[in-house]
């Protein structure tokens, strides 16, 4: 498997759109759920925020449950731009494996909603991970695991399940994001970089990625 086969696999999981009313209430979204917490956004908050009335909202999105998982899905699809856009050029497993990591981390430290919502309501997170079928979780999973096929074609982890792997890989990172302090505080783009290169792609790829 290719970069490009990779990048294309990101963009395939890209399969919601939304039109511009739609993001507008998503964006007034972002912005009520990094003031208020997950647990405080509200339909007659997003309205206000957005300056558009309650029956357009839920006409265009749905419920709070919906608005929350739509949020959760177009900021996912955000997170799988910065992704390909890491990844983009890079023709070595190991190197696309720790710089996948990296803007993967950095995703999560700098999101205003993901920040505060670790910080305060953590157990939110997790339940939307665990929407649709687990599909944000799912996709990570994916995403690694065909990080690893493309490795093995190259000769690297061949003793590894990518199926199996991927799923433990993407759990991984969602502990970091979980709980991200600890020996292994990837505070900044250096330690997670160096966290990747001296630990993950060994622990995933095997001694030198064999």
């Amino acid at each position: 498997m290719s970069t490009v086969d990779l990048i294309n696999l990101l963009q395939e999981a890209r399969n919601t759109s939304f039109d511009e009313t739609q993001k507008r209430i998503l964006d007034a979204a972002l912005e009520e759920a990094a003031a208020q917490g997950l647990h405080g956004l509200t339909i007659e908050g997003v309205a206000r925020r957005s300056r558009l009335n309650r029956a357009t909202i839920y006409r265009q999105v749905g419920n709070r449950d919906q608005l929350q998982t739509a949020l959760a899905m177009r900021e996912a699809k955000h997170l799988m731009d910065k992704l390909s856009t890491a990844v983009a050029g890079i023709s070595d497993p190991e190197t696309l494996l720790v710089e996948g990591f990296v803007a993967a981390i950095r995703f999560a430290r700098e999101h205003p909603v993901i920040a505060r919502t670790v910080k305060y309501e953590p157990g939110t997170l997790i339940t939307i991970a665990l929407a649709n079928d687990a599909a944000l979780l799912r996709t990570g999973a994916t995403f690694m695991a065909d990080t690893i096929r493309w490795a093995q074609e190259y000769g690297q982890a061949k003793h590894l399940d990518a199926d199996t792997a991927g799923d433990v890989a993407a759990r991984l990172f969602s502990s970091f994001v979980l709980l991200p302090d600890g020996h292994n505080n990837l505070h900044d783009d250096d330690t997670t970089r160096q966290f990747a290169t001296t630990t993950l792609v060994p622990m995933l790829l095997g001694k030198n990625g064999r």
